[in-house]
């Protein structure tokens, strides 16, 4: 226990239902906000690299933005990698899906 609390002082055992409601909404502007928030920079990142509107509908978006929300704050999105580590890894696997189809590649 933090020596700036009194020992005195313990958590509420009854919270009041109107101080119940008032805290529900007052969570619920705060997430309607900071929704409103990241849509905007979503937004921004879209129209500022020119990338088409349907790529918020793919699924692969999708999985990226909950990946990085499991991340949390202080994500870094990766510059190096994407052009390096990531670009040989899912070639590898598009190589390989494209032999398991058993389509050739040419490569001229």
């Amino acid at each position: 226990m933090s020596s700036s609390i009194p020992k005195d002082v313990s958590a509420c055992e009854y919270v009041p239902d109107n101080v119940r409601i008032q805290m529900w909404e007052l969570r619920k502007a705060m997430q309607v906000k900071l929704r409103e928030e990241a849509c905007l920079k979503i937004a921004s990142f879209f129209y500022d690299n020119a990338i088409d509107f349907n790529v918020a509908k793919s699924d692969e978006f999708q999985r990226m933005l909950e990946m990085v929300a499991r991340h949390g704050l202080g994500f870094k999105p990766p510059y190096h990698e994407i052009r390096t580590k990531y670009l040989k890894q899912k070639m590898e696997e598009t190589t390989k899906a494209i032999e398991d189809m058993g389509i050739g590649i040419d490569e001229n």
